[in-house]
């Protein structure tokens, strides 16, 4: 039987010692600078690798074993970011093919739909009815010049086939109205929706209130000004909703900021002001906490049950705690 390092093991000769690095959470594995050790961890760093007949140095492969560093049988190819989910013993195989709808094709949108498909998720649907403009080559990595004038769902979709051989479902339209979501939310049937297109705060109560009562998970993705905000992650049964997120702004402004009833005064007239590094920042952040949170490691979720809010300029970041103690939707009290 032949043992090699894993591949993201990192050896390093120090003055006496030989650091062996690698171990999610525990910490480094220091052992003496020996010729005999380096001549053994040599040959664990080749694809041959080596067999506890040969080596002799069942302490030292005990130890490398303990700490989860050796492998056993063929040296097999991994991708980076294959690599990056073992290193964290993260079955990211038990995610990947989860159901995804993204609302919105935009910066942010089209971005985390860009990130989903990368990182080797096969069930996803995009939504969006804008075509591709200059504003969206110069603030995004995911849109080319000559893709102005297609539908961002078409010029998204063909990206990723290209980059990675699949084939992403899109639906080139916009969201008329609060029916139009409900319709679509049955045909697509999502484990997971991404909410990233132009808030309108009444979609978002009625997007919640339907996911909620069937069990679909949200999260919501944005950007304003120098401030990137994502959040709340919400899971039905498990967190607070936007109920819970209406309610905080409805006692913080005294009843004048209430989703049902918020309005822009003009959506044609304003140019909202964005810039790729916020957009960058936001989508990764995002999809950091999709791939966590649909394999329940809540502890590395940060916007579960919360909105977050960072600054880019200063990178202050604010973070709202929500609650559903007097929620109609969910009834749950995370409080307790």
């Amino acid at each position: 039987m032949n043992y090699r390092l894993k591949r993201y093991a990192t050896v390093q000769c120090l003055t006496t010692k030989i650091a062996i690095s690698g171990c999610y959470g525990q910490g480094d594995l220091y052992i003496e600078n020996t010729s005999e050790n380096l001549s053994i961890l040599s040959g664990l760093q080749t694809d041959e690798g080596i067999t506890i007949d040969d080596s002799g140095a069942y302490h030292l492969l005990g130890l490398l074993l303990e700490k989860g560093l050796l492998e056993v049988g063929h040296c097999q190819d991994m991708k980076r970011n294959e690599l990056y989910y073992e290193y964290l013993n993260y079955d990211f195989k038990q995610v990947c093919d989860k159901k995804i709808l993204i609302f919105g094709a935009g910066a942010a949108g089209g971005t985390i739909t860009y990130l989903l498909a990368q990182q080797g998720f096969t069930n996803i649907t995009c939504l969006d009815g804008d075509v591709v403009e200059i504003s969206d080559v110069d603030k995004t990595t995911i849109y080319d010049a000559k893709d102005i004038g297609v539908a961002k769902v078409e010029a998204l979709q063909k990206r990723i086939y290209a980059n990675f051989g699949q084939t992403i479902n899109i639906i080139p339209s916009y969201l008329e109205d609060i029916k139009e979501i409900f319709t679509i939310l049955k045909e697509v049937n999502p484990d997971l929706v991404v909410y990233a297109i132009d808030p309108r705060p009444s979609y978002k109560l009625a997007l919640n209130e339907y996911c909620v009562g069937h069990n679909i998970s949200i999260i919501h993705a944005g950007y304003s000004y120098e401030r990137i905000l994502y959040g709340p992650f919400v899971i039905p049964g498990k967190t607070s909703c936007m109920k819970g997120y209406n309610e905080y702004w409805k006692r913080r402004t005294k009843g004048e900021m209430d989703f049902s009833k918020l309005k822009r005064l003009s959506d044609s007239y304003s140019v909202h002001p964005s810039i790729s590094f916020n957009i960058n920042i936001l989508s990764n952040i995002v999809v950091k906490d999709i791939i966590f949170g649909l394999g329940e490691r809540f502890e590395w979720v940060q916007s579960l049950n919360k909105q977050i809010i960072i600054d880019i300029t200063s990178f202050e970041v604010t973070e709202m705690e929500l609650s559903c103690g007097f929620c109609s939707t969910c009834k749950i009290d995370i409080r307790n």
